[in-house]
């Protein structure tokens, strides 16, 4: 994608493979829009808007529907399942809920080695391993995660569970 803008989805999403509420892959801008939509996904990315932000950005935009993960389904999140880029001025309000051999699961993104600024999540989320109110996996070396918050209940599995962080 190269920039979407002002654009709303309501519905429901199933796949395989990558998967957004709005957009599967993202590469470029997607800035003041919105999904109201249910996503299940049963592989990696698996995003309530996005399902792989890679190297974009998202601001001033959110997911408000119910995001599923299958039993081994990885990076799995309430806005985007994996993050790359920058998230910002955005929000999650959905339940996350992926499958006993999951990992990498959070209520707003699910595996992020990007920039977040702004953002929170207030659904709850269920997974295995490295499960996070906010960011189910966070390996964002040199990278920013500042002004978040998350209110929703978190249960993991295994170990790594955190309220904001899983890992």
């Amino acid at each position: 994608l190269s920039t979407v803008s002002n654009s709303f989805v309501s519905g429901s999403v199933t796949a395989t493979g990558v998967v957004g509420g709005l957009a599967g892959y993202n590469a470029g801008t997607v800035s003041s829009s919105g999904a109201s939509v249910s996503v299940s996904g049963t592989s990696g990315g698996v995003g309530g808007l996005v399902g792989v932000n890679n190297g974009g950005t998202v601001t001033n935009s959110y997911a408000t529907g119910n995001v599923v993960g299958a039993a081994d389904s990885t990076d799995v999140g309430g806005l985007v399942g994996q993050n790359t880029g920058t998230i910002q001025r955005s929000y999650a309000s959905g339940n996350v809920n992926a499958g006993a051999s999951s990992f990498n699961v959070g209520g707003l993104v699910g595996n992020n080695t990007g920039n977040i600024n702004d953002a929170y999540a207030l659904g709850d989320v269920t997974g295995n391993q490295n499960v996070g109110g906010l960011i189910g996996y966070e390996l964002g070396d040199g990278k920013t995660v500042a002004r978040t918050f998350a209110s929703g209940a978190v249960s993991g599995s295994a170990a790594t569970t955190g309220g904001i962080l899983g890992y």
